[in-house]
């Protein structure tokens, strides 16, 4: 069997694409799996070169071409859809054939359509089975049982079985952690400051970016010399995020992360931190999940994150330790840390138990063996 991965959104270290393409890798050459990967046709070639992965792929998941509110979403459906399918042909260059699986870790709705196309363009005996999170023509081109629905967050999945009336598997969160051992050697070699508050990953809108300025300012008025951690796209988002603090910055120590970091950067940065602050959408996140929210609960790390949602419900769950927040607005999200800080200690004692939870079973390898196994 040959594994076809399509991470057409892997350009640089940013998300979580590199993380899991690595993961796959791993899991792969540990069962025996051949392994053809292919990325966004602009991938860092030290990137490509490190992964062995094809830059194939024209456009990334999110990706936006027509804003017009009319037609936009239709627009790119069918624009997105066409380029998706063209792009892959470099499948078909590699001999994809039937006994192969293509596994779709980011499957859009343009991006399924335009692989059903591209199975189309096949002979019916030499498609491939195929994995990925949401189909639509795809149960027409793909062979008989040769599709899996399947989502980490179960609020997902039973949109995508309602939607579809076709079953859709609950699989494990697909992150790849350093080893307990290696996060003990960065936790102890302190190599960034304490902090109170950590606020990281990309840093566009509905992560939060709008509101992290008047949650950092309340915070400064209510806990003067608060530590706090922020990562920023780009040199404009750190401009644009001292601008909207102003004198508020000089009442707490910001210490700031411009651009992408290393992976063990990353995890020595979340080490460092006695809070993760997620303060996400909650619309945006009602049925999706959380990378930096997993790597917090695998490093023992208490999260405060929006509430109703996948984030949420692994909190309520006892599967990680935090606070949520009710409302998208920064009195909501500085009334949710305060009540994290006043638990601080019961927390981080359960954050510590819970870390087992996700180094174990919220893993690549779990999840690619849940992917990977036969269609119910």
């Amino acid at each position: 069997m040959r594994l076809f991965c399509i991470q057409n959104g892997l350009r640089d270290r940013h998300s979580h694409y590199l993380q899991e393409s690595e993961g796959i890798a791993e899991a792969c050459r540990a069962s025996g799996v051949a392994l053809r990967l292919y990325a966004h046709r602009r991938v860092q070639p030290a990137l490509a070169a490190a992964t062995g992965a094809v830059p194939a792929f024209h456009h990334a998941p999110s990706t936006v071409l027509e804003t017009d509110p009319v037609i936009g979403i239709l627009s790119d459906y069918i624009t997105l859809a066409a380029a998706f399918a063209a792009d892959c042909a470099a499948l078909a260059a590699d001999g994809v054939g039937a006994g192969d699986i293509v596994l779709l870790p980011y499957a859009e709705a343009w991006a399924v359509h335009g692989l059903a196309q591209f199975l189309a363009t096949l002979p019916a005996g030499t498609r491939p089975r195929v994995a990925c999170h949401f189909a639509t023509r795809l149960r027409e081109a793909a062979p008989a049982g040769g599709v899996l629905f399947a989502t980490v967050d179960p609020r997902l999945g039973a949109m995508v079985r309602a939607l579809s009336g076709t079953p859709c598997r609950q699989v494990p969160m697909p992150m790849r952690y350093p080893p307990p051992a290696e996060l003990n050697r960065l936790r102890a070699a302190g190599r960034h400051p304490p902090v109170d508050v950590c606020i990281a990953g990309q840093f566009r809108r509905e992560k939060g970016s709008d509101l992290v300025a008047p949650v950092l300012a309340g915070l400064a008025a209510t806990r003067p010399g608060a530590r706090v951690a922020v990562q920023v796209n780009d040199p404009d988002g750190a401009a644009a995020l001292a601008e909207a603090l102003g004198p508020a910055a000089e009442a707490m120590e910001i210490f700031l992360h411009v651009g992408e970091c290393g992976h063990e950067d990353w995890y020595a940065r979340l080490l460092a931190a006695r809070l993760m602050l997620l303060p996400y959408e909650p619309e945006s996140y009602a049925a999706r999940t959380s990378g930096i929210f997993a790597e917090a609960a695998a490093c023992g790390v208490p999260v405060v994150a929006p509430a109703e949602t996948w984030m949420a419900d692994q909190i309520e769950a006892g599967h990680a330790a935090g606070a949520t927040f009710a409302a998208f607005t920064p009195a909501s999200v500085l009334q949710a840390l305060a009540a994290a800080e006043a638990r601080h200690p019961a927390l981080a004692a359960a954050a510590g138990i819970h870390r087992a939870h996700w180094q174990r079973g919220q893993t690549v390898a779990a999840w690619l063996a849940a992917m990977l196994a036969p269609a119910d």
